[in-house]
């Protein structure tokens, strides 16, 4: 059982939130980046990111405060995050991390095959002695969540688990996911900003804005996502021609003056080995490269990798531009308030902006943005894609839009093309021939 009552968490993160989740439920919890979703993750493992302070309220998990019952994370209230396969030591194999879990947890060796029978991957020796690295995302993700399941927690927080997975991924998940909850011994919480996963798995769902509730009730499916496209020309920009590098076998594209490209493909087909050698990150074996302008810019997947932690948004771009600050903030719509914040200080939504910016520093021709909207809500990945298709028609800029997500490709883009088997097809040759 999860009670909260009146939780307010400062400074400004979370004002009066309650919920209540018995066991045999889902609740989900939705809301754009920064909304306060995974400050209640932590407050009900007993956490507190540094800066942030408990300032009323109260958690109880099974009658008791994790914040000063340590013991509960783990045993009683489990975790699973964002990427859960990033979770997994990759200098251990997976019977190794598996066995380590139920020793802390009290749990016998002999539970490991039914853990791993539950989240239906292989129990043998050979799979046991793999690494992560020798698995597949897929299957990582599972061991993740067998990790988490080991010691029959009574609740379980999934916070994004679906976040950067391709659709292919997320569905199996999804499906996964719904037999593991049904459990009526345990209560789960499900955060993510994608709301099309929370009406799938959760009966009831809590609406956060900026750390207060605006909506309770059943789960909403999203609206579906429009942005404007503006009209490119026929000037090629950039022109990729039988490109082979690791997976890659001769991929071919073509990106004009204007013009919105997708790439669409599973985790793992290179699309971001693609994006690697665009930029200049990776040297092809073989096929050229051709562009008319400056060598294109990358905005990356991961927004709080992108940034040092240490460095405020006027230093990161004063180190492209000594140019003015305010009018490169304008163009991505940021004031210039946040201009001496740095990246803890920001929501996902405002960090990628100021990737954005930053990448327009250097004044490109062509951007490619590897997986940028994989971690935002809705509506922010809504005002991301206007934001591009703003500077498409205003600066004429190029774009090659990486992603997982066919929704965001279609509606952004002008051509969609797929990365299958290390070669590029149209996305209605793909569907013609699948």
């Amino acid at each position: 059982m999860i009670e909260v009552e009146n939780l307010t968490i400062g400074p400004g993160v979370l004002a009066d939130f309650a919920m209540r989740v018995p066991p045999g439920q889902i609740m989900g919890l939705v809301g754009r980046s920064g909304s306060g979703k995974t400050a209640v993750a932590h407050a009900l493992l007993g956490h507190m990111r540094p800066g942030l302070r408990l300032e009323a309220g109260s958690v109880r998990i099974d009658g008791q405060d994790p914040f000063t019952t340590p013991a509960l994370r783990g045993r009683v209230v489990s975790y699973l995050g964002q990427d859960p396969a990033s979770a997994l030591h990759p200098a251990r194999r997976i019977g190794s991390l598996l066995a380590e879990t139920v020793k802390v947890r009290g749990v016998p060796a002999t539970e490991i095959p039914r853990l791993l029978g539950l989240v239906q991957v292989p129990s043998d020796k050979a799979f046991l002695r793999r690494y992560p690295h020798q698995i597949s995302g897929g299957q990582a993700q599972r061991v993740a969540l067998a990790i988490a399941l080991a010691g029959a927690p009574r609740v379980l927080v999934l916070d994004e688990p679906t976040s950067g997975a391709d659709a292919v991924l997320a569905s199996d998940l999804v499906r996964l996911l719904a037999d593991v909850c049904a459990n009526p011994a345990m209560a789960t919480v499900l955060i993510s900003h994608d709301r099309a996963v929370v009406a799938a798995l959760a009966s009831e769902s809590i609406e956060l804005d900026r750390g207060r509730i605006v909506r309770t009730g059943r789960p909403v499916a999203p609206e579906p996502i429009v942005v404007p496209k503006p009209v490119p020309s026929s000037r090629p920009r950039l022109v990729v021609d039988g490109l082979s590098v690791r997976t890659l076998k001769g991929v071919s594209l073509t990106v004009n003056e204007g013009q919105c490209v997708a790439l669409v493909g599973k985790s793992g087909a290179g699309k971001t080995t693609l994006a690697s050698c665009l930029v200049g990150l990776l040297k092809p074996d073989r096929g050229e490269i051709r562009l008319d302008g400056k060598r294109p810019q990358l905005v990356a997947q991961d927004s709080v990798a992108a940034l040092n932690p240490k460095e405020t948004v006027r230093a990161a771009i004063a180190r492209v531009t000594k140019a003015d600050l305010e009018p490169l903030l304008d163009r991505v719509r940021l004031p210039m308030t946040v201009a001496d914040r740095l990246p803890s200080q920001l929501s996902g939504g405002e960090r990628q902006r100021v990737n954005l910016a930053r990448a327009l520093a250097a004044e490109p021709t062509v951007l490619v943005c590897d997986e940028i909207t994989s971690a935002l809500d809705h509506d922010t990945t809504v005002a991301v894609l206007e934001l591009l298709a703003e500077l498409r028609a205003d600066l004429g800029l190029s774009v090659l839009l990486i992603t997982h997500d066919t929704a965001v490709a279609e509606a952004a883009a002008d051509d969609v093309l797929v990365l299958s088997d290390g070669v590029v097809r149209r996305r209605l040759d793909h569907v013609q021939s699948a």
